[in-house]
């Protein structure tokens, strides 16, 4: 039995996570929900998934700072 989504908008996503708005709608265009849906033009998400984290965490870095040796 599939159980059915309870769709909310990107506003009221956003604010029931905690979250700027923009930032969600932006996840949502990019393929970051995987519940997000286009109904008349809009894109609504099932409010039970969660906010994904894009963060790095390899531990690799780009710049290593040095030690602040400058001799």
């Amino acid at each position: 039995m599939v159980m059915p989504m309870a769709l909310v908008s990107i506003p009221e996503y956003a604010k029931l996570k905690g979250k700027d708005r923009t930032v969600i709608y932006r996840q949502a265009q990019t393929g970051g929900f995987k519940s997000a849906v286009t109904i008349s033009g809009r894109l609504y998400i099932d409010e039970g998934e969660p906010v994904p984290d894009r963060r790095g965490k390899s531990g690799k870095y780009i710049k290593q700072k040095d030690g602040g040796d400058d001799e």
